[in-house]
C-alpha cells in the first residue's frame, strides 16, 4: 500500500509540475503577445503623429500663389475676376482645396466668399 501511495503521489507532484510549466509557457507566450501588441500600437501611435503633423503643416497659411486647376485664385481674388468664373468651377476649386462652402450652391457668391477669405490669409496678403 505504502508503494501504492507513493506512486500516487509522485504522479500527483509530477502533474503539477508539468501544469506550473505549461502555465509558465503559456504565461511567456501571454507576454509575447503583450510586447507584440505594444509595438503595434507604437508603431500606429507614431504614424497617427506624423499624420498629424502632416495634416498640421498642411493647415498653416497657404503660400503664394495659391493655384487650383490652372487657376491663380490669389490673383483672380485681387482683380476681382472670381465671379467671371463659371460656376462650375468655383466648386471644383473649392471642392479641391477643401473649402466649405455656405449657403446655396447654386450661386458663385457661396463659392467666392471662402476664395476670399482664403487668399486673406495668404502669404502674399502679409
Amino acid at each position: 500500500m505504502e508503494n501504492s501511495s507513493n506512486h500516487k503521489s509522485f504522479f500527483s507532484r509530477y502533474r503539477v509540475k508539468l501544469r506550473q510549466q505549461q502555465l509558465g509557457d503559456s504565461q511567456s507566450d501571454v507576454e509575447e503577445e503583450i510586447a507584440e501588441e505594444d509595438m503595434e500600437a507604437l508603431e500606429a501611435e507614431t504614424n497617427l503623429q506624423d499624420l498629424r503633423l502632416e495634416v498640421y503643416n498642411d493647415l498653416r497659411k497657404p503660400e503664394h500663389p495659391i493655384e487650383v486647376e490652372g487657376y491663380n485664385v490669389c490673383q483672380l481674388t485681387q482683380k476681382n475676376k472670381l465671379m467671371s468664373l463659371k460656376l462650375n468651377y468655383l466648386k471644383t476649386i473649392c471642392d479641391t482645396i477643401g473649402l466649405t462652402i455656405e449657403g446655396p450652391q447654386t450661386r458663385k457668391k457661396s463659392y467666392v466668399k471662402p476664395l476670399e477669405e482664403l487668399v486673406k490669409s495668404c502669404t502674399c496678403n502679409n
